[in-house]
């Protein structure tokens, strides 16, 4: 497979961040290299059991499926930046693409409508269009809810409105060869997540909502990681040569090298896997929270039992006097919740009440004689209409 001369051509990212003065670039093909191969290594490695089994409900192969999709998405992120709107920005690289076919209206670089074809907005249309018309996709359904995680890529979903502003926007996207870099590129992600008998078996999938929200945060977390020129290295523009068409097998090696490398220096913390509490309840709070010799308090073993006797997702509410072990009972409860739900993380927040909050010696004076436990907690209340300590 080759990497046609004007696919080769478009550009990703530049810096500096100016267009008068531009030292280091990184070709479109290379970018989208890169954020798939972290996509499917988050998924592979990272993203927690839940929620790789919610996406997973949505799709015909499972499991399997989730690395494939999140990395295609990852891989045809940024395929609206084969667009004048975007290419204009650094004009050094810009005519570098008229050279290779790719050519820009003048007028586009001082068009104030430019923001209209955002390169997300543009990604978006050309995503669900190319799935239509090539692969006979319904133009609502999987495709639309494909198209919209690229949309989205940046944080915030497109309004259609928005869409269709970029829609009728034709100098500002591009048409033409414009049309076709886009498509190659997109043929060029299929090619590389498994082939067009992959995305074919999509067609009667219906992502839900979560999966489009969890797929999305894939893709943003991989872009913002594949961004990152301390990983994954710019090319200098000096030295640039003429355009010419590549080869896909030096370019896959080379994306290879790129994301060993970055992987390992990115160095992700591990991602916890709790199994099922196993043992006397003594033992785990020795084990976990180095009370040697403690033994389990009523409201920890209830809170325990409580949570490996719930058959389905819910709450286990713990409410106790201080000092009675609660912030225990509801670890070792979450514990043994994520083991059966495949939850990777524990999310805390504490809100101390008003009436925990008050000092012995009457109202605060700032003194600065308050227990230290009194004053981190003070700053961490923010419902406190009086300063007390």
């Amino acid at each position: 497979m080759v990497i046609g001369r004007a696919a080769a051509s478009v550009w990703a990212k530049s810096a500096p961040y100016s267009p008068e003065v531009v030292e280091w670039w990184l070709p479109l093909h290379q970018h989208l290299d890169d954020a798939r191969g972290v996509a499917e290594r988050l998924v592979a490695e990272w993203l927690p059991r839940q929620v790789v089994e919610r996406i997973a409900v949505d799709l015909p192969d499972g499991c399997d499926g989730v690395r494939r999709v999140a990395g295609w998405l990852a891989a045809v992120h940024d395929v609206g930046k084969a667009s004048p709107a975007f290419a204009v920005q650094v004009p050094v690289l810009c005519d570098r693409m008229a050279r290779a076919g790719l050519l820009t209206d003048p007028r586009v670089g001082v068009s104030r409508d430019r923001s209209s074809a955002r390169h997300e907005l543009v990604g978006c249309l050309a995503v669900q269009d190319w799935l239509h018309r090539v692969h006979g996709f319904a133009w609502r359904g999987v495709a639309q809810q494909l198209a919209v995680v690229v949309g989205s890529h940046h944080g915030v979903p497109p309004e259609e409105s928005q869409l269709q502003v970029a829609r009728e926007s034709g100098p500002l996207a591009g048409v033409g060869p414009w049309t076709v870099v886009r498509d190659e590129l997109l043929e060029r992600a299929t090619t590389r997540c498994g082939g067009e008998e992959a995305l074919d078996g999509l067609r009667a999938a219906t992502l839900s909502l979560p999966s489009q929200v969890l797929l999305t945060a894939i893709v943003i977390m991989a872009d913002w990681i594949a961004s990152s020129t301390d990983l994954f290295p710019l090319d200098p523009v000096h030295l640039l040569g003429d355009v010419v068409p590549l080869q896909e097998g030096p370019v896959a090696d080379r994306s290879a090298r790129r994301l060993e490398r970055a992987w390992a220096a990115l160095n992700l913390p591990r991602p916890w896997r709790p199994g099922p509490l196993v043992g006397s309840l003594d033992r785990l709070l020795a084990q976990r929270f180095g009370l040697t010799g403690a033994t389990a308090r009523p409201v920890q073993r209830a809170a325990v039992e409580a949570a490996v006797a719930q058959t389905r997702p819910g709450m286990v509410i713990v409410e106790a006097p201080m000092g009675e072990g609660k912030t225990e009972a509801a670890l070792l409860a979450v514990e043994e919740l994520a083991s059966r739900s495949g939850a990777g993380g524990v999310s805390s927040r504490c809100r101390p009440r008003p009436r925990q909050m008050r000092c012995s010696r009457g109202p605060c004076t700032g003194c600065g004689r308050c227990p230290v436990r009194l004053r981190r907690a003070r700053r961490v209340c923010s419902s406190l209409t009086a300063r007390q300590c």
